[in-house]
């Protein structure tokens, strides 16, 4: 069994619990919530900018996708 997405987790969290209210929150479907959070697909580079930010900063791009160079993408945008 894959572990839980952590990052994906605290995102869940932050809007109540409900992967259903995340959905709705991030526009994307409950099954696309599901599969963040069982590691089944990673989460899109600009979907990651979204989430950061209607989470208000607390979850940051960097968790959600570490594999990415953010320094890279953040000096980028003006």
């Amino acid at each position: 069994m894959k572990k839980k997405n952590q990052a994906i987790k605290k995102v869940v969290d932050f809007f109540g619990g409900s992967q259903v209210e995340t959905a709705k929150k991030l526009n994307v479907s409950k099954s696309q919530v599901w599969q963040w959070l069982n590691n089944v697909n990673s989460i899109a580079i600009e979907k990651a900018i979204d989430i950061e930010d209607k989470t208000n900063g607390a979850v940051k791009c960097e968790d959600l996708r570490p594999d990415v160079n953010w320094s890279v993408i953040r000096s980028k945008v003006v």
